[in-house]
């Protein structure tokens, strides 16, 4: 074999062992490549999940801090409008911007102050914000009970009583038994709003225990609070007319009366029974004058009572009345 035989022969031995050298480097590639674009599919669809879901939960949390804080901070504005505009953005995070508006009720400015208590009516109250706007309100109607001080300084945070009125209202409709009291103390206040508001407060209550209280209110208190009362009473009266029924021996004959001339305003099934329950009271003017409230409404039931004091030898102004009561009647 010559040397240039040799030459190509070992040529042609190296291109073959390079050939089969690059297919099994190839193959190894190629699976090595598999592999890998396998795991990156993996990868990316658990890139795609997580962009899908918490990336985006986690940037609405973020972003929902930001805009109730901002709203927050826009309270203090002097541009009603933005003020408005923030407590619209507040009011859709409901119960968990409740604390913060309870806070500025408590801390803030007054104007921050007046957009909470606007933001705040329509919202559940969390205990912590319940127990503190109680207190404001307690502190606030102590203050206007008392003697006037000299010293005004230790009013609580500035409040004004169309406030304290305003925070009633917000406690009121969670009716809540605990502010009884505190509704009853505000009957006492020296300032009207606020025994406007506890009046209409106490209606959300079925409560009858108040019944004296509230009737002793009538001959003395000012037309718009008279107003508000006789509304709780007939509200109470129609909620439950059993308990106040029951409740009637509570009263002495001069609340009885009032409560008579009282109850002919009301239209409900309840007022006509609590009358013709009273027609039966020992006291002959409490029965007459229930008697003939039952008859303005078209009523007869009072006719027996009315023949009865006619009959009897009683004073000559109740026989009028039931002279009176049998003519309407008929």
């Amino acid at each position: 074999m010559t040397e240039t035989s040799k030459n190509k022969l070992y040529l042609l031995a190296i291109f073959i062992f390079s050939f089969f050298v690059w297919i099994w480097t190839w193959d190894v590639s190629s699976s090595r490549y598999h592999n890998i674009k396998k795991e990156l599919d993996y990868l990316k669809a658990d890139l795609a999940a997580i962009q899908n879901q918490n990336l985006p939960e986690i940037k609405k949390v973020i972003d929902d801090d930001t805009r109730l804080t901002k709203a927050l901070e826009r309270l203090d504005s002097k541009n009603i409008i933005t003020r408005y505009q923030a407590g619209m953005t507040i009011k859709e995070f409901g119960i968990e911007a409740v604390p913060e508006l309870t806070y500025r009720i408590q801390k803030g400015s007054s104007r921050e102050r007046q957009a909470s208590i606007l933001i705040l009516k329509g919202l559940e109250l969390d205990t912590e914000s319940f127990n503190i706007l109680k207190m404001i309100a307690e502190e606030s109607i102590d203050k206007t009970t008392e003697k006037k001080q000299k010293n005004n300084d230790s009013k609580q945070n500035n409040i004004s009583s169309r406030e304290v009125a305003a925070i009633i209202g917000i406690l009121t409709e969670t009716k809540d038994n605990s502010l009884l009291p505190i509704l009853k103390k505000g009957l006492k206040s020296s300032d009207e709003t606020i025994r406007i508001t506890s009046a209409s407060g106490l209606r959300k209550f079925n409560n009858t225990d108040i019944i004296p209280e509230l009737i002793e209110l009538l001959g003395k208190e000012r037309k718009m609070v008279v107003k508000e009362i006789e509304k709780t009473i007939l509200a109470i009266c129609r909620k439950n007319p059993e308990k106040f029924i029951n409740d009637l021996n509570k009263l002495n004959s001069n609340q009885k009366y009032k409560l008579c001339r009282l109850l002919k305003k009301g239209k409900s099934v309840a007022t006509m029974r609590v009358l013709k329950q009273m027609i039966n009271d020992s006291d002959q003017r409490i029965a007459l004058t229930a008697a003939h409230m039952l008859s303005l409404r078209g009523n007869k039931s009072g006719k027996k009572v009315a023949q009865d004091i006619i009959s009897d030898n009683s004073s000559s102004q109740l026989h009028d009345i039931a002279r009176k009561i049998i003519n309407e009647i008929k």
